[in-house]
């Protein structure tokens, strides 16, 4: 499936904030109460199983939020929340050669590039994208995904464009 990614046109300094959520509607409430506390507030919401069907609407102030559902589906499905104030286009589409991408996802990937202890087909086929477009991981090798045992999976990615990386701070 394609994963749907945000390409940026503003260049300055920017945050973005990843979330495996595994339902958003039971934890919207944390995720309001996370961004309270936080003394900059990101300037990109990407959030992985989010669980929402249409008509459910995902609000939070100051952002518009783009989604694909997972149709036919219980789970799945992204939303990625972007603020007011930033020019964006959202691409569901194939990746193709851009400046100043920022894809982000729940690609199910493991590789050791991104913190997994092994490495899967998909892990691999996403080290082939990385270095084909010649992106940056913003990842820091943290978990995004807490697992059923409680220990954290890092299968959700964060990746920009080299010329964007330093300009970037992920969570």
């Amino acid at each position: 499936a394609t994963q749907p990614t945000a390409a940026l046109t503003q260049t300055n300094s920017f945050q973005i904030l990843q979330w495996n959520c595994n339902g958003i509607l039971h934890r919207l409430p944390e995720l309001k109460n996370y961004l309270s506390t936080l003394q900059q507030q990101p300037d990109i919401i990407c959030l992985q199983e989010i669980h929402l069907k249409d008509p459910k609407q995902l609000k939070i102030p100051t952002y518009v939020t783009e989604r694909l559902d997972r149709v036919g589906q219980i789970k799945g499905g992204v939303a990625i929340l972007v603020k007011q104030h930033l020019t964006y286009t959202v691409l569901y589409q194939p990746l193709a050669s851009r400046s100043n991408l920022i894809m982000l996802g729940d690609f199910n990937a493991h590789s050791s590039l991104f913190g997994s202890n092994t490495t899967n087909q998909e892990g691999q086929a996403m080290e082939t994208i990385i270095e084909h477009h010649d992106l940056a991981v913003l990842n820091d090798k943290t978990g995004t995904y807490i697992k059923t045992n409680g220990e954290l999976s890092p299968i959700d990615l964060t990746l920009c464009s080299r010329n964007l990386s330093l300009q970037c701070s992920w969570e």
